[in-house]
């Protein structure tokens, strides 16, 4: 099953003692009330809804002024888009279960609002002003570079993106709402199956068979289109980001 999710890249960062530990000390300059915010910091895990915290008064001293900055921004970053995450999954859950026009437009709504993350204009240039500083730790070079790869891909190929969502949520649309049908009486999936599994009437066993792929011929066009539209995007997504690391 595709899910609306699966568009969207999560970054989830978890810094353990180990990590810390051999992370070079540099000075810093920050106020108390900065240190004292920075106790719960790192570490923001999406997936799992947990915060595992890696910097306090002990290791803040391991980084710079300017990595500290990108850390309240990737706090801040992470807790939202892991709100909008999660409100869009349960969105999705509910489209997939029961695929009614409401269920489809709270989908839509949902992926919108997680759509809009990548497209603030103030987030963009506070990622671009951040990938200019002094950030010297490894990783926390890496989960810039990241983020800003993400938010310029999806601000690049938006107009793409929507359309491989609109597709995949029409095919998920006909497809679970799909009502079967033997001799022009609905009949429920489960009760095919039976009919496949237990019946000696041969048949009644190929009508059951043919009944349950003609779901499938309803979305065949279209994924045909969503398959040759993902390759497509794939294509130029991949040939971009190969010419932006040369």
């Amino acid at each position: 099953m595709i899910t609306g999710i699966q568009s969207f890249g999560v970054i989830s960062p978890i810094l353990n003692k180990q990590t810390i530990d051999k992370t070079p000390q540099t000075p810093i300059v920050a106020s108390k009330s900065t240190i004292n915010k920075l106790t719960v910091i790192d570490g923001y895990n999406l997936l799992s809804k947990q915060i595992s915290f890696g910097i306090n008064k002990k290791n803040i001293k391991n980084y710079n002024k300017d990595e500290i900055e990108f850390l309240e921004f990737r706090q801040k970053f992470s807790r939202n888009l892991h709100q909008k995450s999660v409100i869009a999954a349960r969105a999705c859950w509910d489209f997939f279960i029961n695929s009614n026009e409401e269920n489809l437009k709270k989908y839509e709504i949902a992926q919108q609002e997680v759509s809009k993350i990548y497209q603030d204009k103030k987030t963009y240039k506070q990622l671009k002003s951040l990938s200019k500083k002094d950030i010297k730790n490894p990783l926390l070079k890496k989960q810039l570079s990241a983020i800003l790869d993400n938010f310029e891909t999806k601000k690049k190929y938006q107009k793409d993106l929507q359309e491989l969502r609109n597709l995949t949520n029409n095919i998920a649309s006909k497809y679970n709402s799909y009502k079967y049908e033997i001799d022009g009486k609905k009949v429920e999936k489960f009760e095919l199956e039976e009919i496949l599994k237990t019946s000696k009437n041969e048949e009644l066993r190929k009508k059951a068979y043919e009944a349950l792929a003609k779901r499938g011929d309803v979305i065949a066009d279209d994924m045909i289109k969503l398959v040759k539209k993902r390759n497509e995007f794939a294509k130029n997504s991949v040939i971009t980001h190969i010419l932006n690391i040369n």
